[in-house]
């Protein structure tokens, strides 16, 4: 299995590790691969106490395969290029509007107003890195939103009002 994505965490003794930025993984050959790392607890002193670390790993199918977290000051992890992008768009007062993913091949606006879960989606079919209006999948008008009735009866929609937009991860891997 090639690119299998990989959620563990990880705990430090205090002291240990002062920067997430000085850790890394290596697969079985030694190689880095792209990683992402979040602390989660930090010790009185600073240091990290849970490191949060997401990775992919290739593996043979029911095979095994030993990767290695390398951490300490003169390790660094190495900046990856990644095809993920997350561009915030910010109406004229500089308010959050929308957010705008890009994986690629793929494009999802997600809108604050009438909030629709994806306000559009585009596929770049020609595979050019660009997405024009005729790559566009879904677009705004094709989508009612997530609507809900509760057990009294009463409809709950999401396009009632301005929705909080936040991106809660942004790396190379998500």
């Amino acid at each position: 299995v090639k690119g299998w994505p990989v959620t563990t965490g990880i705990p430090f003794p205090i002291g240990e590790l002062r920067n997430p930025t000085h850790v890394r993984v290596l697969d079985p050959s030694g190689s880095e691969v792209p990683s992402q790392v979040k602390p989660l607890a930090y010790w009185e002193d600073g240091s990290v106490k849970w490191l949060l670390l997401d990775f992919q790993v290739d593996v043979e199918e029911e095979g095994e395969a030993t990767y290695t977290v390398e951490y300490g000051r003169d390790v660094a992890r190495a900046v990856y290029d990644t095809p993920l992008k997350v561009e915030r768009v910010k109406d004229s007062d500089g308010n959050l509007e929308a957010i705008v993913v890009v994986t690629g091949p793929l494009k999802l606006k997600i809108s604050r107003d009438g909030f629709k879960l994806f306000n559009g989606v585009w596929l770049d079919l020609n595979g050019d890195g660009s997405f024009s209006s005729d790559e566009e999948v879904v677009d705004e008008g094709s989508f009612s939103g997530v609507e809900l009735i509760g057990e009294d009866g009463k409809l709950y929609s999401s396009i009632n009002g301005p929705a909080d937009l936040e991106v809660e991860e942004e790396g190379v891997n998500k």
